[in-house]
């Protein structure tokens, strides 16, 4: 547990305070219609997109963290640079075809070009890819570090604060408790970092206290491990958060800009992270389990009152992630899943919606329980769900790329039961030595993708 003061615990709690209330008090005339709860009847202007847009892609924080203190620089390279990268793509050639369609969800449009059968399975896609799993373990590891609450506890705590946030306000509450966390996630690293600059010293500080390897791009990592993860950051062309809130925009001009000037204010938030986790390594530099290394830090560094804002922004980093993807997993659930399955469509939004999110919780708490590790979750999941979601998504909405609804369906199938055996085989150590490097997601490309160079020849032949 990490040792606050009043002045922490009054100024961490204080901005939740104001981050909830608001959330609540601008949502609470939400209505029970689709457009309403699920996208706030599609006007979310272009401050607000940029909040939640900036404020959603940060959920990993305790990642990031570790993976500065391992890798150095190599934490930007990997997890910053490609996903700007993606995030233009998807802004200079997804937002415009996704505004110009009036769906609710991803499954939805995935519906009115192939079917049934492959929406139902880019909805189960979604729902894996959506998972709040690792922000709920975040968010569990950060409460009982400040609290000393049983870790359980804490997560039952955050879900119960959440369902009811979502429940009430639906999508527009999820926005602007984003908006004030927005605020204070971008606050609490400049504050700290501040402090840091002036107690220790800048660049040279830590060019002289941490490896060499660490102010490499690549951080001494092999190219495989690398090439990897700019194939993971391809996850931002099916991200069903992006669609969402493109879905939500007002206009497409929203969207579009939206997302290009979030880019910038992913690459200075990149910089306060990165920035941190080198003074961390180069302070704390026997950290044992370095997913700790930001709350280490602030407990070795920070004085009373700027600790307890610290604490605020990683959780409120951890929570805006949260509250976004529950939001998504369980009305993916209420919306996508369950009218199919059952076969009834339902005249409510709100009550499926909250029995959606509650299960989505229980599935959460079973994944922590045998998964508890944040980056094991993002690995496993996005190996084996972005290839097919994406297969199916260029199809719906790039006619070249379109195949057959029974064929598209095969192809989904195919992709992700290939690349899930290769990554049994590959944790179970079953696949052979000189087939280490082969990345699970790399198979599950290469199978998908087979059906596209059948489709092109079969077109040419004839």
């Amino acid at each position: 547990m990490v040792s606050f003061s009043l002045i922490d615990y009054i100024a961490l709690i204080s901005l939740f305070v104001i981050a909830f209330a608001t959330g609540i008090y601008f949502s609470r005339k939400t209505r029970d219609d689709k457009d309403d709860f699920l996208l706030s009847s599609r006007k979310t202007g272009l401050f607000l997109f940029i909040c939640i847009n900036v404020t959603t892609w940060y959920g990993g924080i305790l990642g990031v963290g570790e993976f500065a203190y391992r890798y150095g620089l190599l934490s930007w390279f990997s997890q910053g640079l490609p996903y700007y990268f993606f995030a233009v793509i998807f802004a200079l050639f997804f937002v415009k075809k996704i505004k110009n369609g009036n769906f609710v969800s991803i499954p939805e449009k995935v519906r009115s070009v192939y079917g049934n059968t492959p929406a139902v399975i880019s909805a189960i896609l979604v729902f894996l890819i959506v998972s709040p799993a690792p922000y709920f373990l975040m968010s569990g590891i950060i409460l009982e570090l400040i609290t000393g609450l049983n870790f359980w506890l804490s997560i039952s705590l955050v879900t119960v604060i959440l369902i009811a946030i979502l429940s009430i306000g639906g999508f527009a509450g999820n926005l602007y408790t984003d908006m004030v966390l927005f605020f204070v996630m971008f606050s609490g690293f400049i504050i700290a970092l501040f402090v840091l600059y002036n107690d220790y010293g800048g660049i040279d500080f830590i060019v002289k206290n941490v490896p060499s390897d660490h102010l490499s791009l690549t951080g001494g990592a092999n190219t495989a491990f690398v090439i990897v993860w700019f194939l993971i950051a391809s996850w931002t062309l099916a991200d069903p958060g992006f669609y969402q809130r493109t879905f939500a925009a007002k206009n497409t001009k929203t969207a579009r800009n939206g997302i290009l000037i979030s880019i910038l204010l992913w690459f200075l938030f990149d910089f306060l992270t990165n920035s941190t986790g080198l003074y961390a390594k180069a302070i704390l530099p026997g950290i044992e389990n370095p997913l700790f290394a930001f709350p280490l830090l602030a407990e070795q560094t920070l004085g009373a009152g700027v600790k307890g804002i610290f604490f605020a922004a990683l959780l409120g980093v951890v929570f805006t992630t949260l509250n976004s993807f529950f939001f998504i997993s369980g009305t993916t659930l209420s919306v996508d899943i369950f009218p199919y399955l059952i076969k009834r469509k339902f005249s409510s939004v709100r009550l499926p919606a909250v029995t959606g999110l509650v299960i989505s919780a229980l599935l959460s708490l079973a994944i922590i329980y045998f998964l508890p590790s944040v980056i094991d979750i993002w690995y496993t999941i996005g190996s084996i769900c972005i290839p097919p979601l994406l297969f199916v998504l260029a199809g719906a909405y790039f006619e070249k790329l379109k195949l057959q609804p029974n064929i598209v369906s095969v192809q989904m199938v195919i992709s992700f039961l290939v690349a899930a055996v290769l990554l049994f085989a590959k944790n179970s150590g079953l696949l052979p030595e000189v087939l280490a490097w082969f990345e699970p997601m790399f198979a599950g490309f290469l199978s998908g993708g087979v059906f596209y160079i059948t489709k092109f020849v079969n077109k040419k032949e004839t």
